[in-house]
């Protein structure tokens, strides 16, 4: 397995927190009822990205593993508890905050 790529996804990760935290305060300046949030669904196994490290791992919320559809209704419920206060942040599956 190459390591290097790790380089690109991670930069492309803080590239992507920078532009939610961005988006939130120009959102902010412009008086507009909405929120920027950046969402991390766990690990989400069987996909192509992941099953080189999950191949025979079953979903475990305390691990912070789910299929597809349980990782997508966790976000969904996240984003429906979010608040204005929430913009710009990173939040898990849990709606807990991630700092960076």
């Amino acid at each position: 397995m190459r390591f290097s790529s790790w380089y690109s996804y991670r930069a492309s990760k803080a590239a992507q927190n920078q532009l939610t935290r961005t988006l939130a305060h120009e959102l902010k300046l412009r008086k507009k009822l909405a929120i920027a949030l950046g969402l991390h669904p766990g690990t989400v196994v069987r996909t192509a990205l992941s099953s080189p490290f999950t191949a025979n791992r079953e979903p475990d919320e305390k691990q912070g593993t789910f299929e597809a559809p349980e990782a997508a209704d966790k976000l969904s419920q996240v984003v429906g508890k979010a608040s204005e206060s929430d913009s710009g942040r990173v939040l898990d599956w849990a709606g807990q905050r991630i700092p960076w």
